[in-house]
């Protein structure tokens, strides 16, 4: 499993390897990976107001990175609204197994890999 997503989160660009997320959850898969992490709210999914968001989407925008990352069971709508303006691609990104889609810890963390490797290169 480690080899695979390694091999396939090595496809994007060093520049790239921006992981911006609505809920700080990948703090360990940004550091195992050598990934920079991001997150709009704490690991509590407190409330998160629109100036933060503004500020970490111009930086996403400087960085050339086209795109970030909600998880489905978060209500992220002011991370869609703001990235939609600025031009950003939201795509998903799993922090737990908790849908017909995604069937155990492997599926979720390979859909993950695909997902940032897709959306990121």
């Amino acid at each position: 499993l480690d080899f695979d997503i390694a091999s396939t989160l090595n496809t994007v660009d060093p520049d790239r390897r921006l992981l911006v997320t609505f809920h700080d959850a990948f703090g360990h898969f940004g550091a195992r990976y050598g990934w920079e992490v991001t997150a709009l709210v704490g690991s509590d999914a407190s409330q998160v107001s629109p100036g933060p968001v503004v500020a970490i989407l111009e930086r996403v925008r400087e960085q050339g990175v086209p795109a970030v990352f909600a998880e489905p069971q978060f209500n992220s709508g002011l991370l869609q609204q703001a990235a939609e303006e600025a031009g950003i691609e939201v795509g998903p990104i799993y922090s737990d197994v908790q849908n017909g889609e995604i069937a155990s810890y492997i599926d979720m963390m390979l859909f993950n890999a695909k997902s940032l490797a897709r959306l990121l290169r």
